[in-house]
């Protein structure tokens, strides 16, 4: 995954493009969760590496758990391709369910911040510190978001 700094504009100027590829994420997973729920009631521990295929189910294994297994790997496969094609523009998603996508900027040229944006929301309107989280986000007032970190000037005049 490539990681970039955005300004507000730009990163605004990608949510048209990721949000329909954000909602296929999320109806991904929906449609994947009763899979997963079923091969676990046949009492298999299904985890992510099951799903990218590094894991097979035992050799006593019905018929339709091997059925379920391979339709949950097809949906977990779409998934993951939703959720590159979404961060190949150099955002991050945060939350497939919750809808979270994280850009990095420079508040102000000069502190490392995070603009977050929520499946639902029309806009990016809040962003947060890095460290912070969804818990810390701030509204955006008039403060600029940078996609290039400036430069202190140390001369004095």
């Amino acid at each position: 995954m490539i990681q970039r700094h955005f300004s507000l504009e730009e990163a605004r100027a990608l949510i048209p493009q990721i949000q329909p590829r954000l909602r296929m994420a999320l109806q991904l997973h929906a449609a994947l969760r009763p899979i997963v729920h079923a091969i676990n009631e046949a009492g298999y521990d299904v985890d992510w590496e099951m799903l990218a295929g590094e894991v097979e189910l035992d050799d006593e294994a019905r018929p339709a758990d091997l059925r379920n297994l391979a339709k949950a790997r097809a949906l977990y496969e779409s998934l993951r391709a939703e959720i590159s094609a979404v961060e190949s523009v150099g955002c991050e998603v945060k939350g497939v369910v919750d809808g979270l996508v994280d850009f990095r900027s420079w508040r102000e040229g000069r502190d490392e911040v995070v603009l977050c944006w929520r499946l639902g929301e029309p806009t990016i309107m809040y962003w947060h510190d890095p460290s912070a989280g969804f818990a810390g986000r701030e509204p955006i007032t008039d403060e600029s978001f940078e996609a290039a970190q400036r430069s202190l000037d140390l001369r004095r005049g």
